[in-house]
């Protein structure tokens, strides 16, 4: 009896709940379809921003690459630059203290001739007149008259 009981539920709920449950499983389904679908596009605009996002962060390490090149090449050029510029600086301080040298050596020189002239006139007015006698400057004498009577 159970089992007639149970065979008339189950036909009266589907002669009466058929539609209706027909009618919420479509809506289910159509508001399921719509859900899916949303997600679907946004699944796509996130994966399309997360590519951009991609794109933009390859371009931002090729602009950084080719920046770090050219500060790199800037500042070899640089670099040089002032290599050039000191060992230019540096010849001209070297040549300048060479011209300095050669003028101290030249001022030494003169001032050496001057002290050995002086020294040598010292020395010759201290000893001449002990060693010159009267018959040498009588010689002498005789020599510069020669020569005032030649001219």
């Amino acid at each position: 009896m159970k089992w007639v009981n149970f065979l008339i539920l189950a036909g009266v709920i589907y002669k009466y709940g058929h539609k209706p449950f027909s009618k919420f499983i479509k809506g289910q389904k159509e508001d399921l379809s719509i859900k899916i679908d949303e997600l679907e596009s946004e699944k796509a605009r996130v994966i399309g921003e997360i590519n951009a996002a991609q794109t933009h962060t390859e371009e931002n390490k090729q602009k950084l690459i080719e920046m770090k090149a050219r500060l790199i090449a800037q500042g070899e050029t640089r670099k040089q630059e002032i290599i050039d510029q000191a060992r230019n600086q540096s010849g001209i301080m070297i040549e300048a203290a060479r011209k300095k040298m050669e003028n101290r050596i030249i001022q030494a020189k003169e001032k050496l001739k001057m002290e050995l002239a002086d020294l040598a006139f010292e020395q010759a007015t201290q000893k001449l007149p002990q060693m010159i006698t009267d018959a040498d400057n009588q010689l002498f004498i005789d020599n510069y008259m020669r020569g005032m009577n030649v001219r």
